[in-house]
């Protein structure tokens, strides 16, 4: 990771102590002595992770960061409250990242205050409607939204789909494109808003998948790329390089931003400075992650018949992916797999299969403690997740050579039925906490804290195409998430034994990874392990059961 996210996470730490005190007096641990733990050399390092789908992944993502945060009088109550404050990370894609990012330019405002900006009585593709004077209405809008994208090809930039796409939603993600701004703010830019350079909220990142010049699909083998505040890049082996994002855009050959060579379609490129600034802004940045709505575009484009010629002649030409100039162009700083490209295609960060983003919270240099997975995926003919993402996942870490930083979970999302991991909170990777050892009692990678969506109190399984929201159906998602994020049943329960309750044990899980680490080790620890945090263990992690596996 670059020196300013270290920093940034270093400081976010040492901010964090009163937070994390006052979450852990809420969580009310029995036996734990917080000054003590909160005196500790190393705080835990937590990470957010929300999963793709369109508004319905925005909503179901909002409803669970909303019981995570203690600005929220319900989630205070119940012992959840609070966890948004202390995390250090928050990662989106797709409909995660429409969530990640409006939060990010809105300061981190309460959740229940970003309706307005979020507009979701508005549809996304059809501002105005459909039928008689809508038509109309919607050519200025797309016009307006044309006249956006036709400065960024007069400066020489290849335009695609995606940057059509991101102008229709910005006006979702940043209330003041409603009010007449012309563009959200750069995606760089937010690092200076008081909730990060104050270090009260986590540092946001969103996920995009890299789609190669010669394939017409993405492949679960596709490089996994992110952009945060701070630089954008892959993690992945076959490129393992990020550029300044404040610099996204720029066309950098053997390590120097160079004019881009002549494209075909570009003629422009040598008036713009090799350089270049204002290429992230925030609506793009979203867009790109949620590059599958290009899709959604191409099947609605008969709606309207002025949305048919933007749609089909893009796509007929490749351009529907967003493009990049590549920064790594023969670069000696990166692996092989892009120097020869001139720029880079990038996509819906799910089409790869792992909605969930988790790559890149897996890594060993962001030094990762529990990631918290909020999945409202639609894997099911309900629109329901069935942990396809968390499944692709394992076996993506595998295969990028990370197997002991992704914890054992059943392997065919039958399992995940029969075991009944869908219908509550699951706790993977407590090692030799867990009974039986979780799969894996050496285990010492981040825990997975997995929240799927369901029907707690209300349905929340709407298809991701379903473009605008009633009020009544935002407040369900909210009252369902709420339920979800604060109450879960015990995976596991002897008879006679007292069920511990969910806010508790999610404490303990969050702070519980040097107990975990010892265990398997055999050693102590300066704070031993509460009883009841032993119970909570032995409760809600995963056992490594084979159940349904075959």
């Amino acid at each position: 990771i670059s020196p300013e996210e270290e920093q940034w996470v270093s400081a976010k730490r040492t901010a964090s102590i009163p937070a994390w005190r006052d979450y852990l007096m809420r969580a009310n641990i029995s036996g734990l002595n917080i000054n003590d733990f909160t005196s500790g050399p190393r705080l835990p390092n937590i990470a957010i992770s929300i999963s793709g789908g369109g508004y319905r992944a925005m909503l179901g993502g909002a409803s669970v960061l909303n019981a995570f945060d203690v600005r929220n009088e319900t989630a205070a109550a119940a012992g959840t409250g609070g966890v948004l404050q202390i995390a250090s990370y928050l990662g989106g894609l797709s409909g995660g990242a429409w969530l990640v990012s409006s939060l990010a330019i809105a300061d981190f405002a309460p959740l229940t205050s970003m309706f307005g900006a979020w507009d979701l009585d508005t549809n996304l593709i059809l501002p105005a409607g459909q039928g008689g004077l809508s038509a109309f209405r919607n050519v200025k809008e797309y016009n307006q939204a044309a006249n956006a994208v036709d400065q960024k090809a007069g400066a020489g930039f290849k335009v695609t789909l995606t940057d059509y796409w991101s102008q229709l939603l910005g006006p979702h993600i940043d209330q003041n494109i409603a009010d007449g701004a012309a563009f959200t703010p750069t995606w760089s830019s937010l690092a200076a808003l008081s909730s990060l350079a104050n270090h009260t909220f986590p540092f946001p990142l969103v996920v995009f998948a890299q789609r190669s010049p010669q394939e017409k699909r993405v492949t679960v083998m596709s490089n996994v790329w992110e952009a945060n505040v701070f630089d954008t890049g892959s993690f992945n082996p076959a490129i393992n390089a990020f550029v300044q994002t404040k610099y996204y855009g720029t066309f950098v050959s053997n390590d120097q931003p160079q004019h881009q060579p002549l494209q075909e379609g570009s003629p422009f490129q040598a008036i713009r400075p090799p350089c270049v600034n204002d290429f992230d802004h925030s609506s793009f940045i979203a867009g790109t992650s949620s590059s599958l709505f290009n899709v959604a575009m191409e099947q609605l484009g008969g709606t309207d018949s002025f949305l048919q010629p933007i749609a089909s002649k893009l796509s007929e030409e490749g351009r529907d992916t967003a493009i990049i100039p590549n920064p790594f162009h023969q670069s000696q700083l990166s692996n092989s797999s892009v120097a020869n490209d001139l720029n880079i295609e990038l996509v819906d960060g799910g089409e790869n299969g792992q909605n969930l983003p988790l790559f890149p919270l897996i890594q060993v240099a962001r030094d990762v403690d529990v990631i918290l997975a909020g999945d409202v995926s639609a894997d099911t003919v309900n629109y329901y997740p069935n942990a396809t993402s968390v499944i692709i996942s394992a076996q993506y870490a595998t295969w990028m050579n990370l197997p002991d930083r992704f914890p054992p979970v059943p392997m065919i999302p039958e399992a995940w039925v029969a075991q009944g991991l869908l219908e509550r909170n699951t706790v993977f990777g407590c090692g030799a906490l867990a009974s039986n050892g979780g799969g894996n009692t050496s285990y010492a990678g981040p825990m997975l804290v997995y929240i799927p969506n369901r029907s707690a109190v209300t349905n929340t399984n709407y298809s991701t195409f379903k473009l605008t929201y009633s009020q009544d159906e935002i407040d369900g998602f909210y009252s369902n998430g709420m339920a979800i994020t604060t109450h879960a049943d015990p995976l596991y329960l002897n008879d006679g034994e007292m069920p511990q309750p969910w806010p508790t044990c999610l404490a303990c899980i969050l702070i519980g990874r040097p107990w975990r680490d010892a265990a398997a080790q055999q050693t102590s620890t300066t704070i031993p392990l509460p009883s009841q945090c032993k119970s909570c263990f032995q409760q809600y992690c995963w056992n490594g059961s084979m159940e349904g596996n075959t």
